[in-house]
């Protein structure tokens, strides 16, 4: 019997040491974990893509593109850099120009004009942004619609073209025109995560919408089709984002809890079609960041292990540093 309490304390010992080491590791290791935890993670397409803008190769680019998969272009679209180097501003214009029967090449160049909009708007109130950039935003926005529009004539089935054109109608439409365009998106895409997700984000109250339009638009759908679960995590971060509750307050609410967590229930026994695994990837992150701020690490742990290490900045790019905030979420579910 002493033996066995002998051995017991010692097993104990040894796992406060552990518990103690790793706590020592990931203090004085903390930025290269973030590094090793968010590092590019691009597809060799994606990556081949990137060389080719950032040498400025429209010939090879083009080559790349036409062999991208749907998942691919969406990698490529949902890159943080995709406005801003230059290597893009010689080849996207250029490809849409010489290649104006090509649907992708439209889509390209229109998802590229919408990001430069919101990058000369600036992520601030409508208040906080200049005449000029102003101006520039509504530009942007309105060649942005003309090669998106010609995307979609071309090519009827690209759902990507349809979510982008809800990114415009947010920035320069209507709620009537955001509906119309939708329901009609809707019909063919009934399970597509970025289509119903930039719907969504155009029903908040910063833009066209209110908190109720925001959660009956997420349940409605997240409860109708497995794969669309994952609006629910996204909706609540929504609202709270646009109210004055602390985040832990807010999603310490049980109804709130058990909603997310039921949820994702849901959305993992969902299948994969493989023309989405952008979007579940990004859905994953809502659930994570959810579930890191309820402080529920068992479902959190679930959601990182779906990621399979891959990490966008989805749900974590609404505070500064999401990368360290990705990476202490998974360290406490971990």
């Amino acid at each position: 019997m002493e033996l066995l309490v002998g051995l017991g304390l010692v097993s104990l010992s040894f796992v406060g040491v552990w518990w103690l080491g790793r706590g020592i590791y990931r203090r004085l290791f903390f930025k290269k974990i973030v590094a090793r935890y968010t590092r590019n993670q691009d597809s060799k397409p994606v990556q081949a893509m990137v060389a080719a803008l950032e040498e400025n190769s429209q010939a090879e680019f083009v080559e790349l593109a036409n062999k991208a998969t749907t998942n691919d272009l969406r990698e490529l679209k949902n890159r943080g850099d995709v406005a801003d180097h230059p290597g893009r501003v010689a080849v996207f214009p250029g490809y849409a120009k010489n290649n104006p029967s090509d649907a992708r090449a439209q889509y390209l160049y229109g998802s590229y004009l919408v990001r430069k909009a919101w990058a000369a708007r600036g992520s601030g109130t409508a208040d906080t942004v200049s005449d000029s950039d102003a101006d520039k935003f509504r530009d942007y926005l309105s060649d942005a619609q003309e090669a998106l529009q010609r995307a979609i004539e071309l090519d009827p089935d690209m759902s990507d073209a349809y979510a982008e054109m809800l990114v415009v109608v947010r920035g320069a439409g209507s709620k009537a025109e955001a509906r119309k365009l939708f329901d009609e998106a809707r019909t063919r895409f009934p399970s597509d995560i970025q289509l119903h997700q930039n719907m969504l984000l155009l029903l908040t109250e910063r833009w066209m919408g209110s908190d109720d339009e925001v959660l009956e638009f997420a349940r409605t759908h997240g409860n109708s089709v497995a794969e669309l679960a994952c609006l629910i995590p996204f909706a609540h971060l929504e609202v709270w984002r646009g109210s004055d509750t602390d985040i832990g307050t807010y999603f310490k609410d049980k109804k709130i809890r058990a909603e997310v967590k039921e949820a994702f229930k849901q959305f993992i026994s969902s299948s994969d079609d493989g023309q989405q695994v952008q979007g579940r990837l990004d859905a994953l992150q809502y659930f994570a960041c959810a579930f890191g701020m309820m402080g529920d690490n068992k479902n959190g742990k679930k959601a990182f292990k779906k990621m399979k290490g891959r990490y966008s900045s989805a749900a974590w790019n609404m505070w500064a540093n999401p990368e360290v905030l990705f990476t202490k979420a998974k360290l406490a579910a971990t």
